[in-house]
């Protein structure tokens, strides 16, 4: 048996997916109600995801950052980043103003912009999803097939 550590690439193969942070920006509250039920929606087909809660990091491993918001950010998306190195999807939310910050923290390659406006970048992976017209639901729905062929192996 090999001491060598399981890389990534290994639990990705085993896991038959490939890890990614999924970061969502538009209004918090319906950004939050979007990443669970995505998380949902990934479970339901197999895929294993996990939904890093802004409320439940500050009621803990950020609980001494609550007036620095930036820091905050680079805890969370550490943790995501944890998570992906796992094989795990982490889907995370937050505020447009942060996707910046976020895309020089996570890898190009490993990182999905979720967004309810239409952000056009080179250097982002983004997918712009219409919350106005439509229910959370469909939302939701329309998002798992376009993420579907980014996260699947």
């Amino acid at each position: 048996m090999s001491t060598e550590r399981v890389t990534r690439e290994e639990k990705e193969l085993e896991l038959l997916q490939k890890a990614r942070v999924l970061y969502i920006t538009g209004q918090i509250n319906q950004c939050r109600e979007i990443a669970y039920l995505l998380e949902r929606r990934l479970l339901s087909a197999g895929i294993l995801s996990t939904v890093i809660d802004n409320e439940m990091l500050s009621d803990g491993l950020c609980q001494n950052c609550k007036n620095d918001n930036m820091e905050f950010l680079r805890q969370t998306i550490e943790v995501a980043k944890l998570f992906i190195n796992s094989g795990i999807i982490a889907i995370c939310y937050g505020v447009e103003d942060s996707i910046d910050y976020v895309n020089n923290i996570v890898e190009k390659s490993d990182f999905i912009l979720i967004t309810t406006n239409e952000f056009v970048s080179n250097d982002i992976h983004s997918i712009a999803i219409e919350t106005e017209t439509n229910s959370i639901e469909d939302v939701v729905h329309d998002l798992y097939k376009k993420l579907a062929k980014t996260i699947s192996q």
